[in-house]
């Protein structure tokens, strides 16, 4: 099992978020009107898609860019009951999310391949490649 969203956001900043359901993988996706209803794979997903659409959207509005939409699906394979079966003993997991970004407008070869290196500058993609120190502080 695994998961897969989709992400599209236009111009105007306005977003919609679409999931298929996660123990059928293979299922439509279906507009999420509360993240509530994602998982927290889920949740991960549209957060790197969402960092993407906004720093193209936000790249292109500063640089004149005529970029209408983007569209991101992103997928996750693993899911939790598996990575749980050996949790107590094993504190890494190999795993891969990938990124599909689907860009519209009227956009010359030259800004498709400028918004191309852009997508790497969203910081949620950052912090997932370069690995990110959570300090555990206890609970109560």
């Amino acid at each position: 099992m695994g998961e897969r969203v989709q992400v599209l956001q236009n111009s105007d900043f306005q977003i919609q978020f679409l999931a298929a359901d996660p123990e059928l993988p293979d299922s439509d996706l279906k507009q999420v009107s509360h993240l509530h209803q994602l998982t927290p794979y889920g949740m991960l997903l549209v957060s790197l898609a969402s960092c993407t659409t906004i720093v193209l959207h936000t790249y292109a509005r500063a640089h004149d860019i005529k970029l209408n939409r983007v569209v991101v699906n992103a997928e996750y394979e693993r899911s939790f009951n598996e990575d749980c079966e050996n949790c107590e003993e094993n504190n890494r997991y190999d795993a891969q999310i990938t990124e599909h970004v689907e860009l519209h407008g009227e956009l010359s070869g030259q800004e498709r391949k400028k918004l191309e290196n852009v997508v790497k500058l969203c910081s949620i993609r950052q912090m997932l490649e370069g690995g990110i120190e959570i300090q555990h502080v206890g609970t109560e």
